[in-house]
C-alpha cells in the first residue's frame, strides 16, 4: 500500500507513535525550524523508536552562504546535536564516514520516555 503525505516546514503530517525506525539522509541542514520538525517527528516513533541524522560535514563558509541564501538551518554539528536533545531525544551512537568525500557524519537518537 502507497500513501502520500504532504508535510511543512513545522511538521511531517505523519500518523503518531507508528515508527521503529526513522531515516533522514542529508536533509536536517535544509528545515528552516529544526526544533519544531524533531519535536514531531518524536511523537511519529514509538515506545523507543529510533532517529538516524546522516548529513555531510559542512564547512563553516558555505554554512553561512546556504544560510543567507536559502533561509537554511546550517547549525554547527554540536547545536544540532543540543537542539535535538531538547526536543525529548538522548543520543546513543555518533560517528562519522571518513571514507566518503563530504565526510558525513551518523548520529543515532533513541527516543526519551518521559
Amino acid at each position: 500500500m502507497k500513501i502520500t503525505v504532504i508535510g511543512s516546514d513545522n511538521e511531517t503530517n505523519l500518523p503518531n507513535d507508528t515508527f521503529d525506525k526513522i531515516i533522514m539522509l542529508w536533509t536536517y541542514q535544509y528545515f528552516k525550524n529544526p526544533k519544531a520538525i524533531m519535536t514531531d517527528l518524536r511523537s511519529k516513533l514509538k515506545y523507543d523508536g529510533l532517529l538516524y541524522i546522516i548529513n555531510p560535514n559542512i564547512d563553516y563558509e558555505s554554512s553561512v552562504q546556504l544560510a543567507q541564501e536559502h533561509g537554511w538551518n546550517v547549525s554547527p554539528l554540536e547545536k544540532q546535536i543540543s537542539d535535538i536533545l531538547r526536543c525529548g531525544f538522548e543520543l546513543i551512537q555518533i560517528s562519522r564516514n571518513n571514507y566518503c568525500c563530504e565526510n558525513p557524519y551518523i548520529l543515532v537518537f533513541k527516543k526519551k520516555i518521559t
